[in-house]
């Protein structure tokens, strides 16, 4: 037996677990395209690429070089080449993708860490040795590894590894024949994360990381722009480079002199502007071994800085270690885990702050009464009744079902073949909806966002007891 029902009278609430809904609309934007307006493309060899759109120019910027799996859950490592307008050259950045990334639905992104590498470095150091990858997949987070400079025949270098091609120290040269190309800050800090959001949805909150030149730059951007990044760390930085012979050489060259340098010292950004409140704390770890920890690193000089601002700060000393990849490796999980806590609730402020339509801020958090057709036994007609829909709990998501119908599912389970139907129910999970309210730990969803449920969740992970069979009909 089908009833047709007014659809009016469906114009009821129903709760949800979040695994049971696809998301329809974006719930929010946040970033800005200051550097370029990015249109997406498939290239004819299926890679992804896109045009840039810049006042001056239009150019192909993204160019997927490859792209490997690197972890159990298919995260993947995806290599890029792109032009861009900072350095006036082509760049090449690693990105790495957990396998969550391919269960995004529309307008939802992934936070992500950026890793910045040190002297000498390009992508492939820290992709390849430090063994991140797993960590960052556990935890659901992307990473960013960009170039440690511009290269090419063109860009300006010195026969020295300390300065030139490899050794671009996260600044905006002003000086011949650097200023050209060497625009590492501005790239880092402003053009590289607007064509990762834009392209693959990453980084909308993000942190960042780095190793000695670039845990140089990892602190001085932060402290520059605290607004743009959640947390930093770092491992064995250059953490006072205007008192150095690295940062000495490489101020003085890319900006006229060491003091013009100051402007990019975490410690004496520290002593400026600090304490820095958007960072809770600043985790940091050196090794008591390290060739370089005397003559150019020295972490006591922004140990004693933070401390007489005020900055909160955790600098981990460890025996045995030196400057090597074999440092970073044994430690890459903690700070993975130290930026992906504070990632986690960033993500649950940023969507907290997303504005609640008037209309069901009245009604969140409150028990709602409306209409619907229940079913109240195997084989009998539906009957109109008022019923009470509670406030979402932890992990559910209250809606307002626009509009639905009855489909074979439904009647199978109406009938009574369904063994695992239960009564009373209500039916027509094939619906469209509006999130009305989220219960606790809900960042997939916002109210205001249009939501369709699924008969069967929408979850990538095999072990996860939410992929049991969940339907709209739930138990009243």
């Amino acid at each position: 037996m089908i009833m047709l029902v007014p659809r009016s009278i469906f114009r009821c609430s129903v709760v949800l677990t979040t695994t049971s809904l696809l998301r329809t609309t974006r719930a929010f934007v946040t970033h800005s395209h200051a550097m370029a307006h990015l249109k997406k493309g498939v290239s004819a060899t299926g890679r992804y690429t896109s045009t840039t759109t810049t006042a001056a120019t239009t150019t192909t910027a993204l160019q997927e070089l490859s792209r490997i799996t690197v972890t159990a859950n298919k995260g993947s490592l995806v290599k890029v080449k792109h032009t861009s307008v900072s350095t006036n050259t082509e760049m090449v950045f690693s990105l790495f993708l957990p396998g969550a990334h391919r269960k995004l639905l529309k307008g939802q992104t992934l936070p992500a860490l950026y890793w910045l590498s040190g002297l000498t470095c390009d992508d492939t150091n820290f992709s390849t040795k430090a063994g991140a990858f797993a960590a960052a997949e556990r935890e659901g987070i992307a990473m960013v590894i960009p170039d440690t400079s511009p290269r090419g025949e063109s860009v300006a270098n010195d026969d020295a590894y300390d300065l030139g091609q490899g050794a671009g120290f996260y600044v905006d040269a002003t000086e011949e024949p650097w200023a050209p190309h060497f625009q590492m800050y501005s790239y880092i800090q402003n053009e590289l994360p607007s064509l990762i959001l834009d392209n693959y949805s990453v980084g909308d909150v993000k942190s960042i990381s780095g190793h000695s030149m670039g845990g140089h730059g990892a602190l001085t951007l932060a402290m520059k722009d605290p607004d743009a990044w959640t947390s930093v760390s770092a491992f064995a930085p250059i953490a006072n480079p205007t008192n150095c012979p690295w940062g000495e050489k490489a101020f003085a060259a890319y900006l006229g002199s060491v003091d013009a340098g100051k402007d990019h010292d975490a410690t004496e950004l520290l002593r400026a502007k600090g304490p820095f409140e958007k960072f809770d704390d600043i985790l940091i770890d050196q090794g008591l071994a390290d060739q370089f920890l005397e003559s150019q690193l020295k972490p006591e000089a922004l140990e004693a800085a933070a401390e007489a601002v005020g900055q909160g700060i955790t600098v981990r000393r460890h025996e045995g270690y030196d400057h090597s990849y074999y440092f970073i490796s044994s430690l890459i999980d903690d700070h993975i885990s130290f930026h992906a806590k504070r990632l986690k609730a960033a993500v649950g402020e940023h969507l907290a702050a997303v504005q609640v339509p008037p209309e069901f801020a009245e009604t969140a958090g409150k028990p709602i009464q409306c209409k619907a057709m229940v079913a109240r036994e195997p084989g009998k007609p539906l009957a109109c009744e008022t019923i009470t829909v509670d406030p979402p709990k932890k992990g559910e998501v209250r809606v307002k079902v626009m509009a639905n119908a009855l489909c074979h599912t439904d009647i199978y389970t109406l009938e009574g073949s369904d063994p695992e139907g239960l009564f009373p129910c209500i039916l027509g999970h094939e619906a469209g909806c509006i999130v009305e309210s989220v219960g606790e730990g809900v960042t997939s969803v916002v109210p205001g966002d249009h939501v369709v449920p699924a008969y069967t969740p929408q979850v990538s992970c095999s072990s996860c007891e939410a992929r049991s069979r969940l339907v709209m009909m739930s138990s009243l």
